[in-house]
C-alpha cells in the first residue's frame, strides 16, 4: 500500500513480524503464547493450573512450567523384594531398581556380594 506508514526500529532490536498475537503452542501443550508475533522461541508457560505431583498423590495450583513434587515417601517394595523405596514423590519407574548393596557373605566366607 503506497501510503502505509513506515516504522523504524533500532538496529539492535529485532523487527516484529506483524501486529497479531503469536499463538504458537507452548511446551506445556495446554496453552499458546500470548505475546505479539515475535522471532525466536516463546517463553515458558506461566499460566496457573491445578497440577498433580510426580507420584500423583497430591495436587496444587502451580504454573505449567513448574514441576510439582510432594513430601510423601514412596514406601513401595523394590524389585529385590528386600528393600523399600524411601524417596519422596517418586514415580513407579524410579523406585523399581534397588541400588543398595547386598552385603551378604558369600559361600567362601571371605567376601560379600
Amino acid at each position: 500500500v503506497a501510503n502505509s506508514p513506515t516504522r523504524h526500529y533500532p538496529c539492535d532490536q529485532d523487527e516484529p513480524t506483524c501486529e497479531l498475537s503469536c499463538d504458537k503452542s507452548l511446551p506445556c501443550g495446554q496453552h499458546t503464547c500470548f505475546k505479539l508475533c515475535h522471532l525466536g522461541p516463546c517463553d515458558t508457560c506461566l499460566q496457573v493450573r491445578d497440577k498433580p505431583c510426580r507420584c500423583g498423590k497430591t495436587h496444587k495450583e502451580v504454573t505449567c512450567s513448574q514441576e510439582l513434587t510432594c513430601e510423601i515417601k514412596c514406601n513401595t517394595e523394590k524389585q529385590c523384594g528386600r528393600h523399600i523405596c524411601k524417596r519422596r514423590c517418586c514415580t513407579a519407574t524410579e523406585c523399581g531398581h534397588c541400588d543398595k548393596r547386598c552385603d551378604k557373605t558369600l559361600p567362601c566366607r571371605n567376601h560379600k556380594c
